[in-house]
């Protein structure tokens, strides 16, 4: 390498062996590597063999093993073989890894970007010129392989360069803006862009709402040429519906039912219910489920048209069909033997059942309960259901099928109802009488667990100081006890001996060692923003996982050494900025920054500033 190359940012491996490859005059990529030794074969996935080779290439490129590591395709695959961009987990074939890119422009680009490969997203996000693979004069297709420069076609020779480029509409890309917000690198933007999808979807992560958009997006496509086929080549035009269904639900729906005949469901949910059904992904069909049960018109939407067949054995399609599931679903309960196949195969596409046993276990599974249906009513977070199920207020469902259908998400419906029925008695009481919801009260808890459970308990026993009641907050209603009494029995830091406490222990195999982005943030009492300031600060550490979590140990430490302004504004009943010229007068300062402070010195003028009686012992 007499002309070494150094990487730049948001470049790909690929990219930057072609580049190398252009400025030393070394043949085709496949010809360099051949040389070096490394004979790799041109087909499957030519990314991820090229990353197991990194040792290699380092030695062959002369640049360290770190720098090369910072090519986005140089890490390797996930466990589950995707591969990360951003905030979202890409999935093998959400990636272009063979053939080569580039914008249609006749401005020849400086390097390759990681965007390029984003199999839907086949646009360039600066330019807004669209993406081909095709040479414009010879019109071969580019690959990385044959590449010998990023700016040359790899069989002519000639240069790449588009006369008349193509562009996306300006209608779609402020909407596609959003859906490359996703695949930013700052933790914060992505955040953002989930914080955007309306409550009505449950999603957890980018990677969550990337699968919804390209879900709903396949369903436009399929609507538009293939009718109830869904597979094919489509672009940004498909992906700005996707997201539009996804980002501004409810109104692309009423527009759908609003332009459809009466009689008729509309053709895209015709076709989003099949794309759900054969999506492998539990977030698509989930969220589809529930999309299609709150929309569904009276007369319509029915499974009549499917189950008036006068067939008896059905495909495990129809029967993913009848059991709200994908076909490998109903493969998986016919291996967990839920199922038994009546023409057995080894493609599962040419199985049948019988399809009286298929609607027995969708008769099981209509009993089914979802333990989001208590956040939905109530606001009760998953913490909240898990210290109810651990104290066997809640009971877990024990059916087999439907734990293996619905996994940890189902209840046990007898005592999930029993306990909805107690929290519906509760009395409904107002803001101005001084009450405030649950959650805000537990702000002013510090450094352990807020103790949902015990203060349940008591409201429902008629023992909770002020008691227990409804709060109208918006479209539902939330738990909610007298500020005056949270301040007495319920605020406090770790050390505080208070009647409502909820222990580790008390979790016992409910106990899990990660808590979501949102569950750090209120064990935390502060905003996302606040979460990703201190995880760059090492006070936090987040774990490597698909969907963003922390690991629970180090937000315990972190609350322990630590109180926020919120917590210290909840516990004086003051907002946060009015806490600041108490902090002042400290010397030494004791914030770390951020609106953190430490923990022991700042309980100490907490105390001065509103002793707090133990009237309770």
């Amino acid at each position: 390498m007499l002309f070494p190359v150094q990487p730049t940012p948001g470049e790909t491996l690929l990219g930057f062996i072609a580049r190398a490859v252009d400025q030393n005059y070394l043949g085709s990529v496949q010809s360099f590597l051949a040389m070096g030794g490394l004979n790799i074969s041109i087909k499957g996935d030519y990314l991820t063999k090229l990353s197991n080779h990194l040792p290699i290439l380092s030695e062959l490129l002369c640049v360290p093993i770190s720098d090369l590591q910072q090519l986005w395709g140089a890490k390797p695959l996930t466990e589950d073989g995707k591969r990360k961009l951003g905030g979202v987990y890409l999935r093998p074939h959400q990636i272009c890894q063979h053939a080569r890119r580039l914008p249609q422009t006749r401005e020849a680009q400086p390097h390759d970007q990681a965007y390029w490969m984003i199999s839907h997203l086949d646009f360039c996000p600066v330019t807004w010129t669209r993406l081909t693979n095709d040479c414009p004069i010879c019109n071969q297709a580019l690959t990385w392989p044959q590449a010998r420069s990023i700016h040359t076609c790899g069989r002519c020779g000639g240069s790449i360069s588009f006369s008349h480029a193509r562009r996306v509409p300006i209608k779609d890309r402020e909407i596609l803006s959003w859906v490359l917000e996703l695949f930013s690198d700052d933790e914060q933007t992505v955040t953002e862009a989930i914080n955007q999808v309306p409550t009505f979807y449950e999603v957890q992560s980018a990677t969550d709402v990337y699968e919804l958009v390209l879900a709903f997006a396949q369903a436009a496509y399929g609507e538009r040429f293939e009718l109830f086929r869904t597979k094919g080549r489509w672009g940004p035009e498909y992906v700005a519906v996707g997201a539009r269904m996804v980002l501004e639900y409810p109104r692309p729906v009423w527009d759908l039912f609003r332009n459809s005949d009466d009689n008729k469901l509309p053709a895209f949910l015709t076709t989003a219910m099949r794309v759900a059904r054969d999506n492998s992904q539990p977030v698509v069909s989930r969220n589809i489920e529930r999309l299609m049960a709150t929309h569904r018109r009276q007369g319509l939407g029915r499974a009549s048209t499917v189950e008036n067949f006068c067939h008896m054995d059905i495909s495990l399609t129809h029967a993913g069909y009848l059991l709200s599931t994908t076909p490998q679903g109903v493969q998986g309960l016919i291996e967990e033997g839920h199922l038994v196949p009546t023409k057995p195969s080894t493609n599962f596409r040419f199985t049948k059942v019988c399809r009286r046993e298929v609607n027995a276990l969708r008769e099981r599974l209509s009993q089914w309960f979802d333990k989001s249906e208590f956040k939905r009513r109530y606001a009760l977070p998953d913490l909240a259901i898990e210290q109810l199920l651990a104290s066997s207020w809640l009971i877990p469902e024990f059916d087999p099928m439907i734990t293996f259908l619905k996994g940890d998400r189902a209840l046990a419906p007898h005592s999930a109802r029993r306990l909805l029925d107690e929290l519906s008695w509760l009395r409904e009481v107002d803001d101005e009488e001084g009450y405030i919801p649950l959650s805000a009260a537990f702000r002013g808890i510090g450094g352990r667990e807020k103790p949902w459970l015990p203060v349940i308990a008591a409201g429902l026993d008629g023992k909770f100081p002020g008691g227990v009641g409804l709060l109208k907050t918006g479209d539902r209603q939330c738990l909610a006890v007298h500020e005056a009494a949270a301040r007495a029995v319920i605020m406090g830091g770790p050390d505080f001996q208070v009647p409502y406490n909820f222990s580790r222990a008390k979790y016992g195999s409910y106990y899990r060692n990660w808590l979501t982005p949102s569950e750090t943030e209120d064990y935390l009492n502060c905003t996302a923003q606040d979460v990703i300031w201190l995880r760059n600060r090492k006070h936090i550490t987040k774990l490597e996982h698909e969907k963003p979590r922390y690991c629970r140990a180090s937000v315990q430490k972190a609350g322990i050494e630590f109180m926020s302004t919120r917590e210290a504004g909840s516990r004086l009943g003051a907002p946060p900025k009015d806490i600041w010229p108490i902090i002042e007068t400290c010397q030494p300062s004791i914030s770390i920054g951020q609106g953190f402070h430490h923990r022991v010195a700042l309980e100490a003028m907490i105390k001065v500033e509103a002793p707090k009686a133990c009237w309770w012992n």
